[in-house]
């Protein structure tokens, strides 16, 4: 007697629930790869401002020429938030002395501003698209001065002293003004398109970590 030998195979149903299962891991791994893309993408751009600043503060310190060969070597070095003007761009710029004397203002001066000495711009960093800088404080004896609703902040490196100077809505027409206030730290708070916050945390003797919401 002969028997015929069967073929064993998938069903159709079968191969459906299978290409279903796949589809379902397939698109939950796409999902993750996304938001795992835009978090990294929030920490480069919080690492890449704490850079900018380590390098405002090495230009400060180690008294870097405002142009080379310039012999211009009497300045300090800051980094300038103007949430008045714009929520999604910083400037670095060198904090020229006050014409014949080798006072500085500790804040940027726009060349516009005829109250003030004028500073010279060193670069504009504009963050990634829909990313902005949310709030800006001073911190001074764990007291927030912020300026969220507009206002201004300078964090300036100079030698001698390796500590950094931090002003907000500094009074850059009185140099010499004892009354404007030094503050111990700065916090500069990002958001993403998402609404995910962090902060970038800068004490005055030049220590920056970053911080989530």
């Amino acid at each position: 007697m002969k028997y015929k030998q069967l073929q064993k195979g998938f069903t159709l149903v079968e191969m459906m629930v299978v290409i279903a299962i796949l589809t379902i891991f397939t698109s939950i791994s796409l999902v993750d790869y996304k938001n795992f893309g835009k978090r990294q993408a929030f920490v480069n751009l919080m690492y890449d401002t704490a850079l900018d600043i380590r390098q405002v503060q090495a230009s400060g310190i180690g008294v870097q020429e405002v142009v080379p060969g310039s012999n211009d070597f009497n300045v300090g070095y800051g980094i300038h938030f103007n949430l008045e003007l714009a929520n999604n761009s910083y400037l670095i710029f060198a904090d020229k002395p006050i014409g014949g004397t080798t006072i500085r203002d500790n804040g940027y001066c726009s060349s516009v501003d005829p109250s003030c000495s004028a500073d010279t711009q060193v670069a504009v960093h504009t963050l990634p698209t829909g990313f902005i800088i949310d709030d800006v404080c001073g911190i001074v004896d764990n007291v927030r001065t912020c300026i969220a609703s507009g206002g201004k902040m300078d964090i300036v490196f100079a030698r001698p002293n390796p500590d950094a100077i931090i002003r907000v809505n500094a009074n850059l027409t009185n140099a010499e003004d004892d009354t404007q206030v030094n503050y111990d730290a700065a916090e500069i708070n990002f958001r993403s398109p998402e609404g995910e916050e962090r902060y970038l945390y800068i004490d005055a003797s030049g220590q920056i970590s970053v911080r989530s919401e």
